[in-house]
């Protein structure tokens, strides 16, 4: 018991530390199965949020893809973006004045 508590990376030295002082052979057994469960139980936890974030992560990306897939592009559709049209649009009031291009 003392060589599994010594190797296990989770406990603090202080823990390690009461472990050994305790003298109770079923006393010291019972706080090491105290600490495994609490380290089992974060580890559980851990696993759980990381399959959580994963999910999320890839619901994300299948929202982003569905939907940049699914909406065609501008070029696509024969349209100008907005900018582009304000550039024509400033062009032909150019010219219309009859300002010279530079």
């Amino acid at each position: 018991m003392d060589f599994v508590a010594s190797s296990l990376p989770f406990l603090t030295t202080d823990d390690k530390q009461l472990l050994l002082e305790t003298t109770a052979v079923a006393e010291r057994l019972e706080q090491l199965n105290k600490l495994l469960a609490k380290e089992i139980e974060v580890q559980q936890l851990r696993a759980k949020i990381q399959t959580e974030v994963q999910d999320q992560v890839q619901q994300t990306q299948r929202d982003y893809y569905c939907a940049s897939s699914s909406r065609p592009s501008t070029k696509e559709l024969g349209e100008q973006d907005e900018g582009q049209r304000d550039i024509d649009e400033l062009r032909k009031k150019i010219d219309e004045a009859g300002c010279p291009r530079t």
